[in-house]
């Protein structure tokens, strides 16, 4: 997987153990959840439903929980957010990047996340914030026998994920689902992997022209603003070689739907199987 285009949206520095915004919000921020803000704050000792973090997988976890695989000071930077068509869920992207805001920085990871709106503000739903990988570290580790760990069932969504996106998304038709938006995200598993739009999206999935067999049990749910996300372990095949020895993938979806119960594709993070973040 390769890319050239990116992006340009801000930048916000992060803190460990959570992505924490340092600036002071500006008045407007408030409107929409913060990206730079993965971890749930305290009074929400639930925390998300599902979450991909580092290598770890993490349902209901605190942020304590969830430190040994979370990066340390870190930026997210690229920043691409947008509210469900009822304005009550909301979905964002970034890279992430080592450093901190105004010095060197390079970007090792990935960031998505789906919140849903509530009385008392945006509740953390689901979220991934995933080192990337080189090539060579993907197939070191693939050598070496690195395993993702298992995601246990959870269908969220019911029927409505079956019968309307399955199909598509794990067979050959997955650029089929994506939606004509121009907000649209998909990130490979490599740092300079990130496409912007419809088009570019379609056509990097063409050209990966790649089979996907879910890996063991996935997780999904749908938000109240039908937002539907989906993580899976998946092995990757290309379409001409079906018993090409598959490469490990861990997938964070996003997909956003209407009344009539159509879905279509607006974020897709694919994330290498390695060790977690460089030390």
């Amino acid at each position: 997987m390769r890319m050239k285009a990116l992006l340009v949206a801000c930048t916000v520095l992060v803190a460990s153990p959570a992505l924490a915004d340092k600036k002071a919000a500006k008045p407007a921020a408030a409107a929409t959840p913060d990206l730079g803000q993965l971890i749930p704050p305290d009074g929400d000792p639930s925390g998300a439903t599902f979450a991909f973090a580092g290598s770890g997988v993490y349902t209901g976890a605190t942020s304590q929980q969830m430190t040994k695989d979370l990066p340390g000071l870190h930026v997210v930077k690229n920043v691409a957010g947008a509210f469900s068509k009822n304005k009550k869920s909301y979905w964002a992207s970034a890279d992430v990047a080592s450093g901190v805001a105004g010095g060197p920085q390079a970007v090792d990871g990935h960031a998505s996340a789906v919140w849903d709106k509530t009385d008392t503000g945006w509740k953390l739903v689901a979220f991934s914030i995933v080192p990337t990988a080189t090539a060579k570290q993907q197939q070191d580790a693939k050598k070496k026998g690195a395993v993702a760990p298992a995601i246990k069932a959870m269908n969220g969504a019911g029927d409505e994920y079956f019968l309307t996106v399955f199909d598509k998304v794990f067979r050959e038709n997955a650029a089929e689902t994506v939606g004509a938006r121009n907000d649209a995200v998909l990130f490979g598993s490599a740092a300079n992997e990130r496409y912007v739009g419809a088009g570019s999206i379609k056509k990097t999935l063409a050209g990966w022209d790649l089979a996907l067999t879910v890996h063991g049990d996935m997780a999904d749910g749908k938000t109240s603003g039908r937002l539907l996300w989906i993580a899976a372990n998946i092995d990757a095949r290309p379409q001409s070689k079906p018993k090409a020895d598959p490469t490990p993938y861990r997938v964070f979806l996003i997909y956003e739907g209407d009344s009539d119960g159509n879905y279509e594709l607006v974020h897709a993070s694919f994330a290498a199987v390695t060790s977690g973040w460089p030390q």
